[in-house]
């Protein structure tokens, strides 16, 4: 029988050593120690819980790897404290959701301008398909396959759907920016008053929404 939690436990310090958190892979090396001696998850799960736990570690950075590096990360997190609970691995994809499956962008409170960046775009797709990819991976039992981002990122299917997603966008009169600076003033009229908004999008990319609990857009002029 496969013993996915120590796979599990593998793979989080596979990813760690990239990013230089020594302090939990000793953490995770010692929980892989007493699950071969003794078959006991409780240190593990005393590293969950309060701030500077291992809930707040931040793997990636802001580029189109690092955000499905980090994302692969948490899904690997949730597999590992699932098992060490003495739950068995879940198959379902829906259980590796790690993010929102809304997307983000900016709405001006002034003229209605909107616009939705490359960055939150990844996001999007990145939470649209690691946990499909997850739950594939654990059904064939080549689970360290969820590592390689790359071929994730560059496979047929996620660039096929981040084309139909841009486009979306753009045919529905939103600004696609490639640039991810945080946006402080719009850059159609030049006002302040610009919001965080979100949008839904359907599963064939061909209809974009707002989500219902969006802040009320109420044009000032």
């Amino acid at each position: 029988m496969t013993d996915y939690y120590k796979i599990s436990l593998n793979l989080l310090i596979k990813i760690l050593k990239d990013s230089g958190y020594d302090n939990w892979i000793n953490w995770l090396t010692e929980d892989i120690r007493l699950w071969e001696m003794e078959r006991t998850t409780e240190h593990h799960l005393q590293a969950y819980g309060g701030m500077g736990s291992f809930n707040d570690v931040v793997i990636g950075n802001n580029d189109t790897m690092g955000l499905w590096k980090g994302s692969v990360f948490g899904s690997i997190q949730t597999l590992a404290y699932s098992l060490a609970k003495g739950d068995n691995a879940p198959l379902n994809k829906d259980f590796y959701q790690y993010q929102s499956n809304e997307i983000s962008g900016w709405q001006c409170r002034v003229c209605g301008h909107a616009i939705i960046n490359a960055r939150n775009v990844e996001i999007y797709i990145a939470s649209y398909f690691i946990p499909k990819f997850f739950a594939k991976y654990l059904k064939e039992d080549h689970l360290p396959e969820i590592l390689d981002v790359e071929k994730m990122v560059l496979s047929e299917e996620v660039t096929q759907k981040r084309q139909a997603i841009e486009s979306l966008i753009k045919n529905t009169g939103i600004t696609f920016s490639e640039t991810n600076d945080w946006l402080w003033t719009c850059p159609k009229c030049g006002s302040g008053e610009v919001c965080s908004y979100r949008w839904l999008i359907n599963n064939d990319a061909s209809i974009l929404t707002e989500a219902d609990d969006n802040l009320e857009i109420k044009k000032l002029n």
